[in-house]
């Protein structure tokens, strides 16, 4: 799920995300003294430092919803049950029923539930708890954005609202696996040509959309993609490293440090070239089982940060016997999108126009596979 949902829950939880629409009031937060003076969850960013507006700017025009931020603080260690949360938040339980807990973070509850408006319609519920601000509009921008970039092969966000000890996410329920667990399942442990195909190219056009629409993921990773247990359907999940291009502060390095592109461990500004490499890694792991062991030398040798600034050329050289019963189209692919300079990157909608992705899909056989559903 968003939020942090994948990266802070375990794997049963991530695995039920998928899909974005509906509408919520804007929010802000004022916590009270006891509460600022706790000590912060550390931030997922890698840099602290924002640029350009202030935090009070950047939050003008929202309305503060009525959350006790001394009362998250004396409850946070006991974390854990539905029964806590609802009596705390009396929507959960009016709008929502068969609560089942798949997992749990530092600061959230991620549950399986059924919709009392909806048909009984079954959803993923986020329970997040704040104990600061500036969680609370992360939490409310991810959803924001998430309605804006509605696709496919994007979660999708049904609905935000806060409550006296934080927010509630509420998103499409997805049954399936982590793109790494979905790999290692495979009786190969590593995907057909064509079925890394297929979901390489649904990866690509989420991709592509958002970049369409403005908007930079900034950590595409394995876990942070889910595949149905058929293999026969992707989604791209949790937005909250997610940015828009417009806005004007500088986006601070952040995401995941084995998806990093090269500009990023550079020192540069994260941008629509590094969701593109990060797919590379992804579609690299489909076809060969696991990353490339030439990015951990990679990372050593940017420490000196510029020696990097010129070189060209793919990250990787796709040699040895696995390679060898990969197409030539295919490759061409991989080695596009792990091109190390950020200049000579393709797009997603560029690399999503090319013969592989264009044609493969129809001409290559598959051997069905589906995955042991835990």
């Amino acid at each position: 799920m968003v939020g942090s949902i994948v990266s802070n829950v375990p794997e049963a939880a991530a695995v039920m995300l998928m899909k974005v629409g509906a509408g919520c009031e804007a929010v802000s937060v004022q916590c009270s003294t006891a509460a600022s003076s706790a000590s912060p969850s550390p931030s997922r960013e890698v840099s602290p430092k924002l640029a350009g507006e202030t935090l009070r700017g950047r939050r003008r025009g929202f309305s503060a919803p009525l959350i006790n931020c001394q009362l998250v603080q004396q409850e946070l260690p006991s974390l854990d049950l539905f029964a806590q949360h609802s009596s705390h938040c009396q929507r959960l339980s009016d709008e929502y029923e068969g609560f089942e807990k798949l997992g749990e973070g530092s600061s959230a509850v991620v549950y399986k539930t059924r919709s009392r408006k909806n048909s009984q319609e079954e959803v993923a519920i986020k329970v997040m708890r704040f104990d600061d601000e500036e969680k609370l509009f992360n939490a409310q921008k991810e959803y924001e954005l998430l309605k804006s970039v509605s696709h496919p092969h994007i979660i999708r966000a049904l609905d935000f609202f806060t409550f006296s000890m934080g927010a509630v996410l509420v998103l499409d329920y997805f049954e399936g696996a982590k793109l790494g667990r979905a790999v290692r399942d495979t009786p190969m442990r590593h995907f057909e040509e064509a079925t890394a195909c297929r979901l390489g190219a649904q990866l690509l056009e989420a991709v592509a959309h958002l970049h369409s629409c403005g908007v930079i993921h900034r950590d595409v990773k394995a876990d942070n993609v889910l595949v149905s247990h058929d293999l026969k359907n992707l989604c791209l999940v949790d937005f909250n490293a997610a940015k828009q291009l417009s806005e004007s502060q500088a986006l601070t390095m952040t995401g995941t440090v084995d998806y990093m592109p090269p500009e990023v461990l550079q020192g540069q500004s994260p941008c629509a070239a590094g969701d593109v490499w990060a797919t590379g890694l992804c579609l690299y792991l489909m076809l060969y089982g696991q990353l490339p062991s030439e990015r951990r030398a990679l990372r050593i040798s940017f420490d000196s940060m510029d020696e990097a600034v010129h070189r060209q050329g793919s990250l990787v050289r796709l040699d040895g016997e696995r390679w060898q019963a990969i197409s030539e189209p295919c490759k061409e692919v991989v080695l596009e999108c792990l091109e190390v300079c950020c200049e000579l990157r393709p797009t997603a909608s560029d690399i999503l126009a090319k013969p592989w992705l264009t044609m493969a899909a129809a001409t290559l056989t598959e051997v069905p596979v589906t995955l042991p559903v835990s």
